[in-house]
Parts: structure tokens; C-alpha cells; sequence
């Protein structure tokens, strides 16, 4: 289950996005826009939130950096005479039409300084009542006449926008070949379990990619500290789109039933099974013989009208990749999940981790009573020891027990030995001792409520490898939200301070 979950997690978060209006008009040569309200300000957002991560010595100051900066974007050693303080725009054209393909809008403070800094260029200048087209001469030719373009952003942070259509068009048969190539790689050898893998996850991603029509990227440091939002726009009646609309807000009430613990991660949500099985499949099932993919399919394809799409999971991480977590998912039908359920585990535990070059045995071990319910235990080894660059023990041995029970599958999953499934019934039959978020993880997850987010994770980052060297004050985090509507998807992605 735990790898289900990641899978249900990285599926939508893989297509995450936020609806902004289409604009269709806008020439098959714009690749996209990117903006900034004013460059100096958000390097100073910057280097005021790295200094706050830690994260070395200072930056140098803006006037030494951006100008270099702004010139490699177009091919100049720098970009002097600039208004770093104005907004500025870069346009992204087809690089297989228009060398160099990005044009600069900027504000100018000094034009004679600005055209001094592209001698011995093949760029030009064309400048207007103090703005100015920086690029190629064909390249500010063809930006100097779009009308169509989304109006720049005057909030904080980067803003861009990427066309996929022209992008598809222009790159699309070669990602396309490229699958086929690894696809085609022959039966043998350590790596073909991944490369197995990676075919069929890129076939998943590659067929929606002719369904989308823009990706939004924000970026920025307001808050202190960075944040990232996507946001994908898809075409209405697609596939993509049905998947979106199906998804629904969650009340994260499961993680209310889950047990206290000091889990470094720790997820919840809803999600509609339905529209991802076949991404699930792909990451699950591809390094699978083709037996085993058939199974996985009909699996999942019975599990998902079981399953209520309501989840929820901590886990705790230890030394050489041990770990511990927790889960529950809301079901329909309590004897048909205890059903479906070790069939299911059984089939990815013969499957393997990673494309299947890390094998699993499984043991059952004698089920036992608690609360009046049915637990069932086995016993885990993973066999790492194919696993390439891989260094660590080359087998981990750990447990798993389940139960089903109010609604409820509840699994517990560990190499760090103890044993969590009791503490798991007790928090979410009778409410002992349940997780409760605190700080900056309750701040994110009260964010996700408002923002009608699916989806809810939050890390902490000093913790996900104990051990691990780590630039990061102590108790920084990363809090994910995942919403959806009809069309799109939406990815917020922040830290977190202490």
C-alpha cells in the first residue's frame, strides 16, 4: 500500500497545475513567457530566504549578478543599461525555428549603455518611449508583432507559461522515438528491470502530453522561504480532463485516525482510484512479466470500487533506508477489502520494488485477535543485492500486518521492528492517542482546506535521512497541496520554517 500511495501522490502530482485562461491565438513559434515584477526585488527575496535555509555564504549583489544573467539568457556576456527595478519579460521561441530563440522586454535606463553591451553581437535593440525588444534580429521582428500574449503579472515571484501544443509539435516525435528505443532494449542485463520501467511510465506520460494546453510555473521567496506552484490546463472532454473533474476536495479526516507518532512524513487525501490506474499500473507493474501486469490491472480495477479514494499515512524513516509507516484507506465494503487486499500485496510484493530488481519475499505468519478483529501478519525480506549502485545491506528484513475494520483497511508496514498495528485499531476505533499536526505542518494543512486541495503531504526535510549531512536548520519542512477542477490541476509546493 505504501507504494500505492506514493503512486497515487506522483501520478497527480505529475499533471499539477492551476486553471488560467487559454489563449489560443498566440503564433505556433512562442514556446512561452516568463515574468518578473522587478528582478531586483526578488533577488533580494532570494538571497534573504537562502540566508534563512543556511545556505552558505551571501550572494553577491544584484547589479554584479543580473546583468550577466540577463545576457546569457540572449547570448550576450552581460545586459548593461537595464532598469533592474521595472518589470521585465522573457518570450521563448521555437529553437528549431529561431536561433537565438528568447527575447528580452525590458525597461531602459540607459540605451546607449544597453547597445554598448551587445557590440560585437549579432543582437539588436529596438527601443520605444523607454522599453525595449533585446534578441536576434528575426526574433524581435516576429515578438515586436504579438498581441496575444497573457498580460504580465505585477505580483511578487516568477511568473511563466509554457505552451504545450508548439512544444509537442516541435519535440514531441523525438520523445516519442526515444520511448520506442527504450522499449526495445533487449531482455538482459542489471538495468532492464528499470528500463522497463521507465518505457512504460514515459508511455503513460507521453499519451496525455498532445491533451494539454498550457503549463503555469510560479516561483518565489515572499514568504521567506521558497515556494513553487504548477498549474496545467488540459483540453475540455480529454481524458486528462475527465480524471481532473473526477477528483474531489478532502476533509484530510482520516489523518484525525491515525496514531500519535514522530513521523518525519506524513500524507492524507482523497483520490479517485479510477482515473489513475493505469499510471498506477505502469509504475507498479513495469518491470513485471506480462502476467503479473494482467493481474496488477484486474487488481486495481477491483480494488478501485472498493476503495472510497480516502487516505492517509506517517511514516518515520531510519539508518540504510529502514522505515516505519502507517496507513489506512477508507473502503466500501470491509470483507471485500480484507479480500482483494493480500492477493494484492502478495502480487507487488512478487513484483518487486524499483521495476523489479529488488525482490521481496513474503512469509505468512499466524494471524491473530485484537479488539475482536482479525490481524494478519507476514514476514518481510528485501533482497537488494541486484539493486544497481545500491550500497547499503544487501538484505533488510521487517514485518506487515493488516486488518479491516469501521470502513477501514489498516496497514502497518516496518523494518525498524516494533509493532504498530495495535496502536493503529486503538487511534482510529476509539480514538486513543491520534495524530494532531502542530506549527507549520497544521498551518499547510489548514492552507490545503482552504485551498479545496485532493491531496496533502507534509515533510520534515531535517528527518527523511537521519544521519544524512543536511544544510537545513533543524525542523524545516515541505508541505505539498494537489487540488484539481475541470480542465486542470494545481501543485503548490513550499517550505516550511522551523
Amino acid at each position: 500500500m505504501r507504494v500505492l500511495a506514493f503512486c497515487l501522490t506522483l501520478g497527480a502530482a505529475t499533471v499539477a497545475a492551476a486553471a488560467r485562461p487559454a489563449d489560443s491565438a498566440h503564433p505556433a513559434e512562442v514556446f512561452g513567457v516568463a515574468d518578473v515584477a522587478s528582478p531586483t526585488a526578488e533577488y533580494a527575496a532570494w538571497a534573504k530566504a537562502l540566508t534563512t535555509l543556511g545556505a552558505g555564504a551571501a550572494l553577491p549583489p544584484a547589479e554584479v549578478v543580473l546583468p550577466t544573467l540577463l545576457g546569457r539568457l540572449v547570448g550576450a556576456p552581460s545586459l548593461d543599461g537595464v532598469a533592474l527595478d521595472r518589470p521585465l519579460r522573457a518570450v521563448v521561441l521555437d529553437p528549431q525555428k529561431i536561433a537565438p530563440p528568447v527575447v528580452l522586454a525590458v525597461t531602459v535606463r540607459d540605451l546607449a549603455a544597453l547597445r554598448a553591451s551587445l557590440h560585437g553581437t549579432a543582437l539588436v535593440v529596438q527601443a520605444r518611449r523607454g522599453q525595449a525588444l533585446v534578441g536576434g534580429k528575426e526574433a524581435v521582428a516576429l515578438v515586436a508583432g504579438l498581441h496575444r500574449l497573457p498580460a504580465p503579472s505585477a505580483e511578487s515571484g516568477v511568473h511563466a507559461t509554457l505552451f504545450v501544443p508548439p512544444v509537442w509539435a516541435a519535440f514531441g516525435p523525438q520523445l516519442i522515438a526515444a520511448k520506442t528505443m527504450l522499449a526495445s532494449q533487449p531482455e538482459s542485463g542489471a538495468q532492464q528491470p528499470f528500463v522497463r520501467m521507465y518505457a512504460a511510465v514515459l508511455d503513460q506520460l507521453l499519451s496525455g502530453a498532445e491533451a494539454c494546453e498550457q503549463l503555469g510555473v510560479d516561483i518565489g521567496a515572499a514568504h521567506g522561504l521558497p515556494e513553487l506552484t504548477l498549474r496545467l490546463e488540459v483540453k475540455h472532454g480529454s481524458t486528462l480532463d475527465r480524471a481532473f473533474s473526477a477528483q474531489r476536495p478532502s476533509d484530510f479526516g482520516l489523518l484525525g485516525k491515525l496514531p500519535a507518532s514522530q513521523a518525519s512524513m506524513v500524507a492524507g487525501g482523497r483520490l479517485d482510484l479510477t482515473s489513475f490506474q493505469s499510471f498506477v499500473a505502469a509504475v507498479i507493474g513495469g518491470g513485471g512479466s506480462a502476467s503479473d501486469t494482467q493481474e496488477l490491472t484486474a487488481l486495481l480495477d477491483d480494488f478501485s470500487r472498493v476503495f472510497t479514494g480516502d487516505l492517509a499515512m506517517a511514516g518515520t524513516m531510519g539508518e540504510a533506508g529502514r522505515s516505519s509507516v502507517d496507513y489506512l484507506a477508507g473502503v466500501r465494503d470491509v470483507g471485500r477489502a480484507a479480500e482483494l487486499y493480500p492477493r494484492w500485496y502478495a502480487l507487488f510484493n512478487r513484483i518487486g520494488l524499483f521495476g523489479g530488481s529488488t525482490k521481496i519475499t513474503q512469509k505468512q505468519l499466524a494471524s491473530e485477535k485484537y479488539d475482536g478483529l482479525s490481524i494478519s501478519r507476514s514476514e518481510l525480506d528485501y533482497d537488494f543485492s541486484k539493486l544497481v549502485g545500491y550500497k547499503g545491506p544487501a538484505h533488510v528484513t521487517g514485518t506487515s500486518a493488516y486488518a479491516a475494520f469501521d470502513g477501514l483497511l489498516a496497514m502497518a508496514v516496518t523494518t525498524l521492528g516494533g509493532d504498530r498495528i495495535h496502536g493503529i485499531i486503538d487511534s482510529a476505533r476509539h480514538g486513543r492517542s491520534t495524530y494532531r499536526p502542530e506549527g507549520a505542518a497544521r498551518a499547510s494543512l489548514d492552507a490545503a482546506r482552504a485551498a479545496h486541495d485532493s491531496l496533502w503531504m507534509w515533510a520534515d526535510l531535517g528527518r527523511i535521512a537521519p544521519g544524512a549531512p543536511s544544510p537545513l536548520p533543524r525542523g524545516t519542512g515541505m508541505a505539498l497541496g494537489v487540488g484539481f477542477g475541470p480542465a486542470y490541476a494545481r501543485l503548490h509546493l513550499a517550505l516550511t520554517a522551523p
